[in-house]
């Protein structure tokens, strides 16, 4: 996370003066999801913390002050769910989308990683778009901006 703090301190130096920055961050977490979402999420953040990545949220529930000590002013934060699924309308579908690419693109690593055949982590992802539409599950993020001193 350290290299975080160094990045948003960059983006503040390098922005104008008055200039805003905006950070947008997913907190990794989905609101009123089944248990094939919950399964496969699970997966994905253990394989990216294998891999070093943040898979709690501490980056985004961070964002606000590293612009802090990055010395913006006007900091804002706010947190929004996205629907993910075709009951979501377009944002929903969207997302859907998104997501679906992501956990299939995710298929060969997942299956090296956990031992899992492909076709049994392809049939979890296929259960998981139908409990998006069943639970109308949302996925959250965090949105996170100031203003350079002028």
């Amino acid at each position: 996370m350290g290299s975080w703090k160094s990045v948003i301190r960059d983006l503040v130096r390098v922005t104008r003066p008055g200039g805003w920055i905006e950070l947008v961050e997913c907190l990794y977490r989905f609101g009123s999801e089944g248990p094939a979402t919950a399964h496969l999420r699970g997966l994905g953040q253990q394989l990216a913390r294998a891999q070093g990545m943040d898979a709690s949220g501490a980056v985004a529930d961070a964002l606000d002050e590293y612009l802090s000590q990055a010395a913006a002013t006007d900091i804002q934060r706010r947190e929004v769910d996205l629907p993910v699924g075709e009951w979501g309308g377009e944002v929903g579908s969207l997302m859907a989308s998104d997501a679906r690419s992501f956990f299939i693109r995710l298929a060969p690593f997942m299956a090296a990683t956990f031992d899992i055949a492909r076709y049994e982590y392809l049939e979890h992802v296929q259960a998981m778009q139908l409990e998006w539409e069943e639970h109308h599950t949302t996925v959250g993020y965090v949105i996170a901006f100031g203003r350079k001193p002028g």
